[in-house]
């Protein structure tokens, strides 16, 4: 038979060892949380045809609600609201803009691997609004999707 303290010692080295059941659920999911920094365009597509490099210019940030979006217009930086839903895969994203040269709201896709984010989106006219299904974009979709490199 094992003596007392050793039954301990084992008894908290299995714990101590042992998956918390939050870590479990949340292992692999993307959160917004994850998303928190300062990004820089690496390229940007709309509607099947690339965009030019001179309008991805800018800082994104993004913080564990908001996104900042550089508009290119002076003090008229896009601020977004969004949420994510991790269960989806992968993630789906509903985004809010709140403040900037234009309102509207917009349903999408988002990951990030590393210190690359991606993110494609369409502009959501109504509750039936299809979100993309995959990070590229078509003419017919009009789809926009970005990816982004995290500086800080």
């Amino acid at each position: 038979m094992k003596s007392p303290i050793a039954l301990l010692l084992t008894l908290s080295v299995a714990v101590a060892l042992a998956p918390a059941e939050d870590d479990k659920d949340k292992k692999g999911k993307l959160n917004a949380g994850d998303l928190a920094g300062e990004y820089q365009y690496v390229a940007g597509e709309h509607a099947g045809e690339m965009i030019e490099k001179a309008k991805l210019a800018g800082k994104v940030t993004i913080s564990k609600d908001t996104i900042l979006v550089p508009s290119g217009e002076k003090d008229k930086d896009f601020a977004i609201a969004y949420t994510i839903d991790s269960s989806a895969s992968p993630a789906a994203i509903d985004m809010d803009i709140k403040d900037g040269p234009g309102k509207g709201k917009a349903v999408g896709i988002v990951d990030l691997k590393d210190k690359e984010l991606k993110l494609a989106y369409v502009a959501a006219k109504d509750k039936d609004t299809k979100r993309p299904t995959k990070f590229a974009t078509s003419k017919e979709d009009k789809a926009f999707y970005f990816v982004l490199e995290k500086v800080k």
